[in-house]
């Protein structure tokens, strides 16, 4: 960079960052943050602090629309290019679908409040970089192609990652739903008089397989479907964890065809091990409580949201009871979402245990603490998936160890 160039990006930092003047002295900062060096490392550490600090939760994009654009958005193959090469062309297919002026203004905002957190000098200095990085994007009316972006773009998906939304969301997506060789099952149950009797005691009075059919796909293609708790997704945890581990790939080089296969494929590893009998039989046991209730004491709600509900809960009951477990897609679709639902819906007293293995996955401590209290509670089965999970991953802590001392060998 020639003297000149270096002098006037001095200056443009300056400038930025002086803007609003509050906190420390915003010019020493400028100086510090105008050499590039520390601005880079200002950045990271900046991307760091904004997935662990509660005040920059703000500065992200849209979680929805950008989920939909990974997965909508195929890789650019291995031979075009280079890592650069490919995560600029991802890049810039992305984000220009999802940035705006009003989009940059909200995550200004976000780093503004962002700095009621912090109070060390190194914290400070990262959001003054962010800062600056807006600034400069704003003074182009917030141009997709501007670098800023890819501050946001980086820090969500490496969210989506985290959650494991992206992993259940590939997943789900990739399920085989025949809804004509369910309704032919459906079919075939109904005309047993057992089948029948049991949804006349439940209050479900539709017969027609193809509409019950048709109810069990709809549900199965639901973002945010019944859910199981965190117990009975143990072994998907496990997955996600590992799925972590490969997120620089997809943030070098977006979600390639392989990332997606083996993402289903350790997904339905995962649903072979958590979807015991026990807990197939106690979805039901569900299930049909659940049907119970709205036949005696339906919600005040419109009679047709009743029934739509009653629809819905009737071809998962009914799909429990009539289709294998590895042919009945709405069942590997509520397991593939629990992974983000179990957490998000956990009850208030089981959090911090849910939050604390959802963290380590690994722990055995953690995961003894869960099978405690859930045996204190007398969730006696629960208990024993917890146990079982807990062995799981103390093998496959045992198989690391001895592999690591063989390749040391």
């Amino acid at each position: 960079m020639s003297k000149d160039k270096k002098k006037k990006r001095q200056k443009d930092l300056q400038r930025r960052l002086s803007q609003r003047p509050q906190g420390p002295d915003l010019m020493a900062a400028a100086q510090v943050l105008s050499q590039p060096d520390r601005f880079a490392a200002a950045l990271r550490l900046f991307s760091e602090r904004a997935l662990l600090t509660p005040g920059l939760a703000g500065f992200r994009l849209p979680h929805g629309p950008l989920l939909e654009a990974i997965l909508e958005q195929p890789a650019p193959p291995q031979g075009e290019g280079d890592d650069a090469a490919r995560r600029r062309a991802v890049r810039a297919a992305i984000i220009p679908r999802l940035a705006s002026p009003a989009l940059l203004h909200e995550l200004q905002a976000a780093i503004q409040r962002g700095k009621k957190d912090v109070e060390q000098e190194p914290e400070l200095m990262a959001l003054f970089a962010a800062q600056a990085l807006a600034t400069a994007c704003r003074e182009v009316a917030g141009a997709a192609d501007h670098v800023f972006w890819e501050l946001p773009f980086d820090i969500t998906v490496t969210d989506l990652l985290l959650s494991g939304e992206l992993v259940s969301e590939v997943a789900a997506r990739a399920l085989a739903i025949d809804e004509a060789k369910v309704a032919a099952a459906f079919a075939r149950a109904l005309v047993q008089g057992e089948t029948s009797r049991e949804l006349d005691e439940l209050g479900v009075h539709e017969r027609d397989p193809a509409v019950l059919a048709a109810r069990w796909a709809e549900a199965a293609r639901e973002r945010e479907p019944y859910h199981l708790q965190l117990d009975a997704v143990l072994h998907l945890l496990w997955v996600q964890q590992q799925e972590v581990l490969h997120g620089d790939e997809v943030l070098r080089v977006g979600l390639t065809a392989a990332r997606r296969e083996q993402m289903v494929r350790a997904v339905e590893a995962a649903y072979v091990e958590d979807m015991t009998e026990q807990v197939r039989d106690d979805l039901a046991r569900w299930s049909r409580g659940r049907l119970l209730q709205l036949r005696d004491e339906p919600p005040q709600i419109a009679r047709d949201a009743v029934e739509h509900e009653r629809l819905r809960c009737a071809a998962l009951h009914l799909g429990l009871r009539t289709l294998p477990a590895e042919e009945d897609a709405l069942l590997r679709a509520i397991h593939a979402r629990s992974l983000l639902l179990s957490r998000r819906r956990a009850a208030s007293i089981e959090v911090p245990f849910v939050h604390e293995v959802s963290a380590k996955p690994d722990d055995l401590f953690a995961i003894d603490e869960y099978e405690r209290f859930l045996t204190e509670r007398g969730d006696v089965q629960r208990a024993r998936r917890v146990r079982r999970y807990r062995e799981f991953v103390r093998k496959a802590r045992e198989e690391a160890q001895a592999a690591r001392a063989g390749g040391g060998a």
